[in-house]
């Protein structure tokens, strides 16, 4: 199961409202010891992935992502350096 927290739906929302007919992907993008590293992005529709609807956002995720998340939450870290998902 993936979520998306509150916070982090605003953001995306903006993200998404300044990138029409764009997706956000939730990919793995390799694979540590303490588990998957997962990588989100904005990119077109590719039809190997899954589309989901999470929380009131779409976002396509990949097969892998599907299956190593049992409980995977997207969430918001404030830091000096910026914001980062």
């Amino acid at each position: 199961m993936i979520e998306i927290s509150n916070t982090v739906k605003k953001e995306i929302q903006a993200v998404m409202e300044k990138n029409p007919g764009k997706y956000l992907r939730l990919d793995v993008d390799g694979d540590g010891c303490a588990g998957p590293y997962f990588a989100l992005s904005l990119g077109e529709a590719d039809p190997p992935e899954n589309l989901l609807e999470i929380n009131g956002i779409q976002i396509m995720v990949s097969d892998a992502v599907q299956r190593y998340s049992r409980v995977t939450t997207i969430n918001l870290r404030i830091n000096p350096a910026g914001k980062e998902f």
